[in-house]
């Protein structure tokens, strides 16, 4: 009895004894669930915080963006409107011709207006520069000018000038003359081998070199001559135009040393020419691409390229280099 007694009260305790560690566990459970529930309670209400945040800051962002795009809208169409009042403008007949011409010095633009009108006409010239520091500025001038009447107006052109437009309006309208103003380099000695081999090796469509002395020597591995005629052949065969007027005849006898340059760009597939004419061409000028120019006192030898003291311009502006081909091509065509 005592016994059976005994194994109840053991029993006993030890359901009271899980019954009191089951309601322990769920109670810390839980209380750690209650916690779970606060921080994520909390975290919910920073995130519905920070979204109304957002919310209101996108709205901002959507308002100014629609009021910037109605700006833009409006900026446009008042941009398409001058643009077609200039087009209006220039494509009326001003009664004026406008010539431009840059000074020898290069630092002046030279217009020339003259009055193509049966009547007398008031013409305001304006000349607009634009630079990488100054994206715009405006020189002008006011003449009167009678049926026929001609005045030539002068405005400078500094260094960093990249680019000007000259036009002449009237009250029957505007005419422009738009030029680039491109770049002159002085290059001395060495400088001008260095500059000019880039040239020519980046040379696309076509080459013109008028030559006083070109002394192709084959035997001299060290020799700057030899690196530029042979960079005209090089130019050739990659499908560049090459042309070379060399002298020959002069006052005083024959330049026979510039024959092996010519038998070797003449066997390279070069445009060679001989001047004949008993004259002297004395000038060393090279044409790139009609793009850029090189005139100076650089022959085309060693002595020239090497040890000389010599000096030569490198000039991008488009009327020099325009007015330098057209003296070539009289030159070709004379010899």
């Amino acid at each position: 009895m005592w016994g059976v007694s005994l194994r109840h009260a053991v029993w006993i305790a030890c359901l009271i004894s899980l019954v009191v560690g089951l309601l322990a566990g769920y109670y810390w459970s839980y209380s750690s669930t209650n916690d779970l529930v606060a921080q994520l309670e909390g975290e919910l209400l920073s995130l519905q915080l920070n979204y109304t945040s957002l919310s209101d800051e996108y709205k901002d962002l959507l308002g100014n963006y629609n009021a910037l795009s109605y700006e833009l809208y409006e900026l446009t169409k008042a941009y398409e409107n001058l643009a077609l009042r200039y087009e209006a403008l220039l494509s009326n007949e001003s009664g004026v011709a406008l010539s431009v011409f840059l000074s020898s010095s290069l630092n002046a633009v030279e217009v020339n207006v003259t009055n193509t009108y049966n009547s007398s006409l008031s013409v305001v010239v304006l000349f607009v520069t634009f630079t990488s520091e100054e994206p715009l500025q405006v020189a002008y001038d006011v003449c009167h000018l009678e049926p026929g009447e001609s005045r030539m107006l002068s405005f400078e052109l500094t260094s960093e000038v990249e680019k000007f437009k000259v036009l002449a309006v009237t009250e029957r309208g505007a005419r422009e003359a738009e030029v680039e103003a491109g770049e002159t380099t002085l290059l001395v000695d060495e400088e001008y081998y260095e500059s000019l081999i880039q040239d020519l090796r980046g040379a696309k469509d076509r080459i013109l070199v008028a030559m006083y002395s070109m002394i192709y020597d084959p035997g001299d591995s060290f020799d700057y001559a030899n690196d530029v005629i042979e960079e005209l052949a090089r130019a050739a065969e990659r499908g560049v135009k090459v042309y070379v007027f060399l002298e020959h005849k002069t006052y005083y006898g024959e330049m026979e040393r510039n024959l092996e340059a010519y038998e070797y760009l003449l066997e390279h597939g070069v445009h060679v020419k001989l001047d004949e004419q008993a004259d002297t061409d004395h000038m060393k000028l090279v044409i790139i691409d009609g793009e850029v120019v090189y005139v100076g006192s650089h022959n085309w030898s060693e002595s020239a390229l090497y040890y000389n003291h010599e000096t030569t311009l490198r000039c991008t502006d488009k009327s020099v280099v325009e007015a330098a081909e057209d003296y070539f091509w009289s030159l070709w065509s004379e010899g």
